[in-house]
């Protein structure tokens, strides 16, 4: 089932999305086939472990393997072509051949396979090699998170400004980081539409992030009565002024982070369909969130807390990221638990679809989102 024409007309509209398709299974199905499939990014927290050259992990509810060779990370199907047994367990292994433990078929590094339970294919037969591999998925390596797709390459998918800060991001974050995961109950869009909803910080934050930053209502006018973003994933879509936005002279600051955030604020990266980087004290520290769809009521999302490169010791590290978590997790919870209530009102369908221009402001946000299901989603 494709998403309905009607969507991408509200939408081009300005219109509010109706509720079912919040709600949806078929949609939601539709939309991990043709759109997460075709690139997201997923988490690689958990399968890292440097003893081990294979490790498994899941991304949307798909049993995956992590492969780590000398050209580097790449990642695999974590299923036997033959009976789609599963190869390898969460704990990893460390081993040059995976061989299925259902009939003993064994895969290099590569995805190809070696031996066709007792039949070795390096041996003229009925099997023939290069059509028995494993299936590959796609990579982009940000470290504990990347880029992963089927048939979509990461340069295609995003433009030049996104690309730009995602790699500039990735090469000044410290290796040492906070990993925290929460499954929620709401559909992912919900998340980005209030991400990009214009009243989204000073309002749903007025008691903690925008406190925070200091934000005036004066300042909360202006934001309002601005022009809409021109792209649903520029850079400097949001950028609230902070009152103290010092950063220490850094080469890794310099080189990489002030160019993308130029004067002082809160900033976001949006990347299509599921990442989110967010700094509110110009670069210092960074939010790294990965929505991982579960179904149409439930996402799972994936929180990384990282500290620009600098010279403190590992514990200094360790303590001011534990402090971060705290406060962190106390401005994600007004967010989350705010789509919570939303999406439990979505899905008591007690009031029909109308078209409503509530949502005007969002209004190139939204076409985005349309070019984009149409691109995707077409019937």
């Amino acid at each position: 089932m494709a998403v309905p024409t009607a969507w991408c007309n509200f939408m081009r509209h300005g219109y509010l999305l109706p509720d079912y398709l919040y709600t949806s299974d078929s949609v939601f199905k539709n939309e991990i086939r043709q759109i997460f499939l075709s690139g997201s990014f997923a988490c690689f927290e958990g399968s890292s472990d440097p003893s081990n050259k294979y490790s498994a992990f899941t991304h949307l509810k798909i049993p995956l393997i992590l492969a780590r060779r000398e050209s580097g990370r790449c990642v695999f199907l974590n299923m036997c072509p033959h009976k789609r047994m599963i190869l390898i367990e969460s704990q990893g292994v460390n081993t040059e051949i995976l061989r299925c433990p259902y009939h003993g078929w064994q895969f290099n590094d590569q995805g190809d396979c070696v031996r066709a339970g007792y039949e070795s294919l390096d041996t003229e037969g009925e099997l023939i090699p290069s059509q028995i591999r494993l299936a590959k998925f796609n990579t982009v390596d940000f470290g504990a998170w990347g880029f992963i797709s089927q048939d979509t390459s990461f340069s295609s998918q995003f433009g030049r400004d996104v690309i730009t800060g995602i790699r500039s991001i990735a090469a000044s974050v410290d290796p040492i980081f906070q990993y925290i995961s929460q499954t929620r109950t709401f559909n992912w869009k919900l998340y980005f539409d209030n991400l990009h909803d214009d009243s989204h910080v000073p309002f749903l934050h007025s008691n903690s992030l925008a406190k925070s930053l200091d934000i005036s209502l004066k300042e909360r006018i202006r934001i309002l009565n601005r022009e809409p973003a021109k792209k649903f994933n520029d850079i400097k879509q949001m950028s609230y002024m902070a009152n103290d936005g010092s950063v220490n002279a850094e080469h890794d600051y310099y080189r990489h982070i002030q160019p993308l955030f130029p004067t002082p604020g809160y900033y976001n990266v949006v990347a299509w369909p599921n990442l989110h980087i967010a700094s509110s004290d110009s670069g210092r520290t960074f939010l790294v969130e990965i929505h991982e769809p579960l179904s149409a009521k439930e996402t799972k999302v994936h929180i990384f807390l990282f500290l620009r490169k600098n010279s403190w010791s590992t514990r200094k590290k360790q303590l001011f990221l534990d402090q971060l978590s705290v406060n962190t997790l106390t401005v994600l919870e007004e967010d989350f638990a705010a789509c919570e209530k939303v999406q439990h009102a979505k899905e008591l369908s007690l009031i029909p679809d109308t078209l409503s221009q509530i949502d005007n402001r969002n209004l190139s946000r939204n076409q985005f989102y349309a070019d984009l299901m149409d691109k995707y989603l077409d019937s």
